[in-house]
C-alpha cells in the first residue's frame, strides 16, 4: 500500500520559502555582477573614476565628457604629484567636494584650486586653525569659487551627473572625522560612495535615516583609509559594493587598512584594491558596466614637493 505524501505544515513552507529567497539573491546577485563587469576593450568608455594614489590621503577625481568631480585633495606633501595628475585630465575642476578639513583630505586642495581651478566646492560648515585650512579659504576667496554647504539632504545634479550627500546631519561632532561628508555620485547606472574619514557612530546615523535600496553602490571608496574605526558590517551591507577601494600610504604607521576590514571583504568576495600596493586605480564606465585599470602612478616618478 503506498505511502500518502507527508502534508507540509507551515513551518514546512516557510523553510522552504526561505530557502528559495536565498537561492534567488544569490543568483540575482551573481547575474548582476556578470553584467556590472566588462572587458575594457569591450566598452564604450563615457566615464572613469579615478583613486589617485597621493599616500596617506584622500583623493579621487570622476571625470565625464562636460564634467570633472574631485574629491579631496590628498596631504600638501602630495601636492605636486596630485596637481600633476589632474592637469593630465582637465583644465578646470567643475565640482571639488572636500569631506572635511583634516590635512590628508585638504592638504593640497589650495595647490589644486590655485593651479586648476575650481567652479564649485562643496564642503561641510566647519572649519580648524591650521595653515591648510587657511590656504584653503584664501585660495577659495581669490579665484571665486562658489562654495556650497554639503550636509545630509542636500542634493545637486550637475549636468548627467547626481550627487546625494547622507552626512554630516551635524556639525557639532567633538572628533572632525564625523562632520565628513558622506555621498553618492551617480553618472547614469554607475554609482559611487565617498565618505572621507566618517566614523561608525555616523555610519548608523545614516542606516538610521535612509534605506539600504538608497545606499546601494557599484563602488566603494572605504572610509578612514581602510581603519576599522569605519565601514561597519552593516553599513557595507547596506551600499553593497562590487568594488572597494582603499586609499592609504605604503608602510603608514597606523597599520591601514586594518585586517578586520580586509577579512570582511574577503568574506563576502568583493573585489577591493590598494593605492599603496598597487599605485592609482582606475575604473572605467559606459554608464552601465565597470572595468578596472591599474595606472601605477606612483611608479612614474614626480618629484614630491
Amino acid at each position: 500500500m503506498a505511502r500518502k505524501p507527508k502534508k507540509l505544515n507551515a513551518k514546512d513552507i516557510a523553510k522552504i520559502i526561505a530557502f528559495l529567497i536565498v537561492v534567488g539573491i544569490a543568483v540575482y546577485q551573481y547575474f548582476e555582477e556578470i553584467s556590472l563587469n566588462a572587458n575594457l576593450a569591450d566598452l564604450d568608455i563615457k566615464y572613469s573614476y579615478h583613486f589617485i594614489d597621493v599616500g596617506q590621503g584622500d583623493c579621487t577625481m570622476i571625470l565625464s565628457e562636460d564634467m570633472t568631480i574631485v574629491v579631496d585633495s590628498g596631504p600638501g606633501d602630495h601636492r605636486y604629484t596630485t596637481v600633476e595628475y589632474i592637469k593630465q585630465f582637465t583644465d578646470e575642476i567643475d565640482v571639488f567636494i572636500l569631506t572635511h578639513p583634516h590635512e590628508d583630505h585638504i592638504g593640497a586642495a589650495a595647490d589644486i584650486i590655485n593651479e586648476i581651478g575650481a567652479k564649485t566646492v562643496i564642503m561641510p560648515d566647519v572649519s580648524t586653525e591650521t595653515v591648510c585650512f587657511d590656504k584653503l579659504l584664501e585660495a577659495l576667496e581669490n579665484n571665486n569659487c562658489q562654495v556650497k554647504e554639503g550636509k545630509s539632504g542636500e542634493s545637486f545634479a550637475f549636468g548627467e551627473i547626481q550627487i546625494d550627500i547622507f552626512s554630516p546631519v551635524t556639525t557639532d561632532y567633538k572628533d572632525l572625522n564625523n562632520c565628513s561628508i558622506v555621498a553618492k555620485i551617480t553618472t547614469d547606472k554607475i554609482s559611487t560612495m565617498v565618505t572621507g574619514d566618517a566614523e561608525n557612530a555616523i555610519e548608523k546615523e545614516i542606516l538610521d535615516n535612509y534605506p539600504s535600496y538608497v545606499l546601494d553602490s557599484d563602488i566603494l571608496k572605504v572610509g578612514h583609509h581602510g581603519s576599522s574605526t569605519s565601514t561597519s558590517v552593516d553599513f557595507f551591507d547596506a551600499v553593497s559594493p562590487q568594488y572597494a577601494m582603499i586609499s592609504c600610504g605604503e608602510g603608514n604607521s597606523y597599520g591601514h587598512p586594518h585586517r578586520e576590514i580586509i577579512n570582511m571583504f574577503e568574506n563576502r568576495n568583493i573585489s577591493y584594491f590598494r593605492t599603496d600596493l598597487q599605485g592609482t586605480i582606475v575604473c572605467y564606465s559606459d554608464g552601465e558596466k565597470l572595468a578596472i585599470s591599474e595606472s601605477y602612478t606612483s611608479d612614474e616618478g614626480y618629484q614630491q614637493s
